[in-house]
């Protein structure tokens, strides 16, 4: 069953930003299977990936902070309250968000821990896309998120911001000392967990795959998946498997 409804797609597309359907609908499948805590977004653009997160999130009430540097813009509160009624229109409310002018690569986790409490379970890390705010921006988040919580990467994989890639993998190279795994990636967004949790979280994304078998993108990444079985192939990142959507 598609975890989100199509006429809350349509209305996200109201919001100018990036954000494939397919990253959409897992996301809240993930987030639906029992996350509860609050959630952080570093870089936040118009506010599209935000307003899935919110909504997804409304049965819980969990609480929000956005963090962005607002770059260009020569006004930062109108550029927080354009997000805001973004949020409201979308979702109905914007009471549980509050939005921070900030530069992630000066933020320190107390910094985040004083504007919303523990425990965070899921953070969208999609500020800068250079190598260095990668490298930060994962660091960060991994001092953030509780066990069995989840950090979504944006562009971790696309290759027209390779600063991304860059980053993400120098963050598993050189800091990551089996903190985090990832264990899926879907279209633009490469997800992330506690190394603990990372068997529960592949599982549940390949139980997403077989009851999600009629959407066009669970068809190919499943016969993709039966291709690599037959051969024996098992798709890993840094030493760990994960379920690439096709």
């Amino acid at each position: 069953m598609s975890a989100i409804s199509e006429s809350f797609l349509q209305k996200l597309e109201r919001i100018n930003g990036w954000l494939a359907p397919e990253a959409a609908q897992f996301t809240v499948y993930l987030i639906k299977s029992g996350l509860k805590g609050n959630v952080v977004e570093l870089g936040v653009f118009h506010g599209r990936y935000l307003a899935l997160l919110y909504q997804a999130t409304a049965e819980q009430q969990s609480r929000f902070l956005g963090i962005d540097a607002f770059i260009g813009s020569a006004d930062v509160e109108a550029s927080q309250r354009f997000i805001k009624s973004n949020i409201l229109e979308v979702c109905g409310d914007c009471d549980r968000l509050e939005l921070l002018c900030a530069d992630t690569m000066s933020l320190k986790r107390q910094d985040v821990l004083a504007l919303l409490p523990e425990p965070i379970t899921f953070i969208s890390v999609d500020a800068g896309h250079e190598a260095d705010n990668l490298l930060n921006d994962i660091t960060l988040a991994a001092e953030l998120i509780t066990p069995g919580g989840l950090i979504a990467v944006d562009d971790a994989f696309n290759h027209t911001t390779p600063g991304a890639i860059e980053g993400t993998c120098r963050y598993f190279e050189q800091r990551n000392n089996g903190k985090l795994a990832p264990f899926a990636h879907c279209y633009n967004k490469l997800f992330l967990t506690s190394a603990d949790h990372h068997f529960y979280f592949l599982d549940l994304a390949k139980r997403y795959l077989r009851e999600n078998k009629t959407l066009d993108h669970c068809i190919r990444t499943s016969a993709r998946k039966d291709e690599n079985d037959a051969a024996g192939f098992v798709p890993r990142f840094f030493s760990y498997e994960i379920l690439p959507f096709l």
